[in-house]
């Protein structure tokens, strides 16, 4: 099966053994607190499962009977329900908010959602400094303006709302890279999502502009992958000929629909 995120529902009590064997497509899954027992290798080499959502707390979790074979389940990142409030983690500290955690953050640290967030505050990446978000799933409205002068990475599954304005400015000097997630580019603004002076890399992911994806007229885009989809409107100001991506582009994969 295909199936990345999988829910099971509130009133489960149990799973059989091999329920979910060898599904290797399995990124993320949310448990009940009522579940009570997993059979033997009920997520036997499910190689990608990375996080699992828990509903009840780390004592329900020790009261739960897991059968042998499940290292993929027990290796995964567990999130419990006495850690909602929290909205990021850098290593083993959790933050409240996204603001406190990017506040903390320094080169090298990636910032890992715990749930939906949101930023209110422009964003400055400095030079010299390398922070990677990881959407880890989850949704993201970061209606603000970006500028990398370092290098930022963003990705996780996950959907990332991104201003109108544009939401990140890639200085000469500065680079990026996106995958994995899909970007929207949400409210009035440019025509231009992404503006790259220095170097930007898209490995992975969808991209939903008004137009242009990214603009890399004095800068370098490359793109391995990625799907790419220009917003359908034939209003008043838009031009129906507007270039998806532009500029230096250097293009080996990824799929263009206009």
């Amino acid at each position: 099966t295909s199936i990345e995120n999988v829910s099971l529902p509130e009133t489960l009590e149990s799973i059989g053994g091999q329920a979910f064997y060898s599904c290797t497509h399995i990124e993320s899954l949310t448990l009940p607190v009522s579940l009570t027992s997993i059979g033997d290798w009920a997520f036997g080499e499910c190689t990608a499962l990375a996080t699992v959502n828990y509903g009840g707390t780390e004592a329900d979790r020790a009261n739960m009977t897991i059968g042998a074979v499940n290292d993929p389940l027990l290796n995964a990142a567990w999130t419990y329900a006495e850690e909602a409030s929290y909205e990021a983690q850098i290593g083993d500290t959790k933050y409240e908010t996204f603001n406190e955690a990017f506040a903390a953050a320094e080169s090298g640290d990636t910032i890992v959602l715990l749930r939906y967030a949101s930023f209110d505050e422009d964003v400055m990446i400095d030079e010299n400094m390398e922070i990677t978000l990881d959407l880890n799933g989850f949704d993201f409205d970061a209606y603000i303006q970006i500028d990398v002068y370092g290098h930022l990475t963003i990705k996780g599954k996950g959907n990332f709302y991104g201003s109108g304005n544009g939401f990140m400015h890639v200085h000469s000097g500065g680079s990026a890279t996106l995958q994995d997630a899909a970007f929207y580019q949400e409210g009035d603004g440019s025509n231009i999502f992404i503006t790259v002076d220095g170097s930007l890399e898209i490995n992975s992911g969808t991209f939903y502009p008004w137009q242009c994806a990214a603009d890399a007229a004095n800068g370098t885009l490359i793109i391995t992958g990625g799907s790419f989809y220009m917003s359908d409107s034939n209003e008043e100001g838009n031009s129906t000929n507007a270039e998806i991506v532009s500029g230096n582009v250097l293009i080996s994969g990824g799929t263009f629909d206009r």
